[in-house]
């Protein structure tokens, strides 16, 4: 859905710097969202691809939010806005916002709270995605996140081999030697396979699936090559479908998002060939980042053992923090934590 990139008509808010103070604008086409979010190596989940899926399949909408300072990007955040019942909106920022290489963090949050408060909303949640160097805004530290683990896909293949722990190695030559083929696809009907996968997966754990087959058809459809493209690997073994593992490219970062196998592929090592697959791929094509999403020691182990042994490094996240947008916004953060609502 093309958007209109227009100024805000209210005062603007200043975020330090030597360049002079920050223009806000909003809604900025989709093409240049994503081509932006990827050239400063952002989370996908702050992309427009994954904010118009959400919109077409969920009903969530998003606004998109960037701050320039002397008329070059310093700042963007989808935010997604939620009621607060009658009083008013809180603004949360998925895995955001994102800030341009080489900006104070502390200030660019500070101006985005500021702007927020001057357009309405009482409560905003970030949750950045990189550790900031600078002293951020006073907050309300909500639940850390899990730590996620990083492949470093710049040591290459053989090094990035050589880096997995061996019985994951034993188990890709195994499943080179059952003739396991991974391929990419986008087919429909392999993205209905993939979810069923997924939704066998979630009730045999006893785990919420975040997430739907529509909206996995809906990030699926978008074009293939575009700066935040999603890229589903299948194994499969006489053409029946084994394996799969939905991801997101965003830039030079690669993010693991959804991931299942068909049990009666196990002694097939159909996970291994699939993540090692994903792995070269990102390898021959010039990324940099192969991010596992997460690991959770505490209340899914089997899938954080799996995780750091395909060479990932556990790497601790920023966590999400609530601001107060004034003495209103302080009453519904207390109440919503109280609720159990933020």
């Amino acid at each position: 859905m093309a958007r209109y990139d227009r100024l805000s008509a209210r005062p603007q808010p200043k975020l330090v710097s030597d360049r002079g103070s920050a223009a806000w604008s909003h809604n900025l086409a989709d093409s240049e969202w994503d081509r932006t979010l990827a050239e400063w190596s952002g989370h996908p989940l702050q992309s427009a691809l994954w904010g118009e899926a959400r919109r077409r399949v969920d009903g969530i909408a998003s606004e998109y939010w960037c701050a320039r300072i002397g008329g070059v990007p310093a700042l963007v955040a989808r935010i997604e806005v939620r009621r607060l019942g009658p009083i008013g909106k809180a603004a949360w920022i998925p895995k955001g916002p994102t800030l341009a290489p080489g900006v104070d963090s502390g200030a660019a949050l500070q101006g985005m709270l500021d702007h927020l408060r001057a357009r309405g909303f009482l409560v905003a949640i970030s949750d950045l995605y990189k550790q900031s160097t600078q002293p951020l805004p006073d907050g309300v530290p909500l639940l850390p996140n899990s730590p996620t683990a990083f492949v470093d896909l710049r040591l290459g293949r053989d090094a990035l081999l050589a880096a997995i722990d061996s019985k994951t190695r034993y188990g890709i030559r195994a499943a080179e030697k059952a003739r396991l083929i991974v391929e990419q696809s986008r087919s429909e009907l392999d993205v209905s396979a993939f979810f069923a996968l997924c939704a066998q997966l979630s009730e045999d754990k006893a785990f919420a699936l975040p997430g739907s087959e529509a909206l996995m058809q809906a990030l699926c459809a978008g074009p293939a090559g575009a700066p935040v493209e999603a890229r589903l690997f299948v194994a499969r073994s006489e053409g029946k479908f084994a394996a799969g593992a939905l991801t997101l490219r965003c830039g030079k970062s690669l993010h693991y998002m959804w991931g299942a196998m068909d049990r009666a592929f196990v002694k097939l090592h159909a996970s291994e060939a699939i993540q090692w697959a994903v792995m070269q791929w990102g390898v021959g094509n010039g990324i940099e980042t192969y991010d596992l999403e997460g690991i959770d020691t505490v209340n899914n182990p089997g899938t954080a053992k799996f995780k750091l042994k395909l060479g990932g490094v556990e790497t601790a996240m920023p966590g999400r923090r609530a601001y107060a947008l004034g003495p209103l916004g302080a009453i519904a953060l207390r109440a919503g934590r109280w609720l159990g609502k933020i």
